[in-house]
């Protein structure tokens, strides 16, 4: 469980532990869900520091977010909206994500591009 798992600590020296990604759920079934999920990372942080045996967690969380079906970003004009730029998917914690999108809408922006900036438009 633990793999696609994110582990932080905060400025107040508490730990934040996210992950336990799934499909959307309906809302009805959500705060179950939220509940078990949260269950399921402390175990697998249990498993990994047996020492926070006994220890709750302080919350729990649904967060929302896309992903592209061949997994690499969408950057730049969409046909359907030509006076605006997009930077949609890729990995959520992913500073070099963030920099190569950073670079093609910069370029755009400024009317040139680079072999391979067509591989994260929208026309794939």
């Amino acid at each position: 469980m633990l793999f696609r798992s994110r582990l932080r600590w905060t400025p107040d020296d508490r730990l934040l532990l996210g992950g336990g990604d799934q499909p959307e759920q309906p809302v009805r079934s959500r705060d179950a869900v939220v509940v078990q999920r949260t269950g399921d990372l402390m175990y697998g942080l249990l498993t990994m520091y047996p020492a926070i045996a006994g220890l709750r967690p302080a919350y729990g969380w649904h967060a929302s977010y896309g992903e592209t079906a061949d997994r690499l970003m969408y950057v730049g004009a969409h046909r359907n909206f030509p006076r605006h730029l997009f930077a949609l998917g890729g990995a959520p914690e992913s500073a070099t994500g963030a920099f190569v999108a950073a670079r093609i809408l910069l370029r755009a922006i400024q009317g040139g591009t680079e072999k391979g900036d067509e591989l994260f438009g929208w026309a794939r």
